[in-house]
């Protein structure tokens, strides 16, 4: 019997691993989407404090 429930302790822990990496990478997105965003703001204000 465990060895039938092993393959699907194994599938379960990789689709836990999955959910994470996939939360992960979206956080990571949003991280570079706000950063850049923040950048151009940044800019934005450089050129209109030498206007």
């Amino acid at each position: 019997m465990s060895n039938r429930r092993r393959p699907q302790l194994k599938q379960e822990v990789n689709s836990k691993i999955s959910r994470y990496v996939t939360f992960y990478v979206g956080f990571m997105k949003q991280i570079s989407i706000a950063d850049a965003q923040i950048s151009e703001v940044e800019e934005m204000l450089t050129q209109l404090k030498q206007e």
